[in-house]
């Protein structure tokens, strides 16, 4: 039975002394809540006294009466002790969209049970099987990306080998330059040649011939 005596304003903001947390989840929920119920508190308060007084101004202020404020209160206290009893219990409550023709089916399943017991069912026995189609699409997609650079690497070791064999035709007056270039072909040359090497190692669909290739390349280019 809700009190019909007048309030006092502390009195109105005792009403909420079961706000007795100030972590960042617990505010989210405050806000949250009473969103839903068109109270849109401060953004940033400063603390849970302050989230009280906040919550009996905008009450207040919207001209709702002792009843229904001591019945917000009321309903307030209730769904936050039950949040307070699944997080005591290791149980979190979710909150998800799903398409309609989804919802249909999941609440076909759930005939008999309640929609808890049969996401439990499913993730429980499927839990493995999603886990290992995972790493097999992790690692297809791993594979694809180092196909994919090998036949970049291989673009340029056409291009690399072109520059040494007309290096090689050159006279041997050496340029200011000469010294640089070939240190940074050298470099350039073993960093493809590792990237073929590491992806054939891998057992990625390397051509061999690709890496016969790199090899030649790689040690004709270090013995000069």
């Amino acid at each position: 039975m809700l009190n019909n005596e007048p309030m006092s304003y502390p009195d109105f903001i005792k009403l909420f002394n079961f706000l007795d947390s100030e972590t960042i989840a617990a505010m989210d929920w405050i806000k949250l809540y009473s969103a839903k119920q068109g109270v849109f508190l401060e953004l940033n308060p400063a603390n849970i006294e302050s989230v009280k007084v906040n919550l009996v101004q905008i009450l207040t202020s919207q001209g709702r009466t002792q009843a229904d404020i001591e019945l917000f209160a009321r309903k307030m206290g209730n769904a936050w002790r039950m949040k307070k009893h699944r997080q005591s219990k290791g149980v979190v409550s979710l909150s998800v969209s799903l398409d309609k023709t989804i919802a249909a089916k999941l609440a076909q399943m759930c005939s008999g049970q309640t929609q808890a017991e049969v996401i439990t069912q499913l993730v429980t026995g499927n839990y493995e099987e999603f886990l290992t189609q995972k790493n097999e699409l992790k690692a297809k997609l791993a594979e694809e990306k180092i196909i994919l650079k090998a036949k970049q690497a291989s673009a340029k070791f056409e291009k690399m080998e072109n520059k040494l064999a007309i290096s090689a035709q050159q006279p041997t007056s050496p340029s200011d330059n000469e010294p640089a270039q070939t240190e940074e072909l050298r470099n350039g040359i073993a960093s493809l040649f590792d990237l073929i090497f590491t992806a054939h190692e891998q057992g990625s669909k390397i051509d061999e011939q690709l890496l016969l290739k790199a090899t030649k390349i790689y040690y004709g280019a270090f013995a000069k």
